[in-house]
């Protein structure tokens, strides 16, 4: 039972040290770090962004550029004002039939996340540059 015990509480604390920051409900932590919620619908998926962006910024969500024609209708990110080259990351992407929503935390690196290919034939890169 002690075994038990100790390989529960290890368990829970590797969890914890891996998942650090905060996101509403309906995320789930990914094996590529980050945390994903999954939506069928682009409205619902806009807003759980917005929801997860107000965890992170005094920016009033409301005036923030929305790009409703892309495949990336959000790309935004918010810079830790106490700890120097750590930002968090949230984008929205169309995939297959539905929308992921995106929340990444990136502490001291240049990060590529991924290439997208628009309604126009223009692809787009992504990534974060720390600044």
């Amino acid at each position: 039972m002690r075994q038990f015990i100790l390989i529960l509480m290890m368990t829970i604390s590797i969890n914890s040290i891996c998942q650090d920051y905060a996101v509403p409900d309906g995320f789930v932590w990914t094996d590529k770090e980050e945390y994903l919620y999954i939506s069928k619908d682009k409205e619902d998926a806009i807003q759980k962004c917005m929801q997860a962006f107000s965890m992170y910024s005094s920016i009033d969500v409301e005036t923030i550029k929305v790009y409703e024609d892309s495949k990336v209708p959000i790309f935004w990110y918010s810079l830790d004002k106490d700890v120097r080259n750590k930002a968090m990351i949230f984008y929205c992407i169309k995939y297959r039939d539905g929308y992921d929503v995106v929340v990444k935390q990136i502490k001291n690196k240049d990060t590529y996340l991924f290439s997208v290919e628009e309604n126009n034939g223009e692809v787009i890169d992504l990534f974060y540059a720390k600044q």
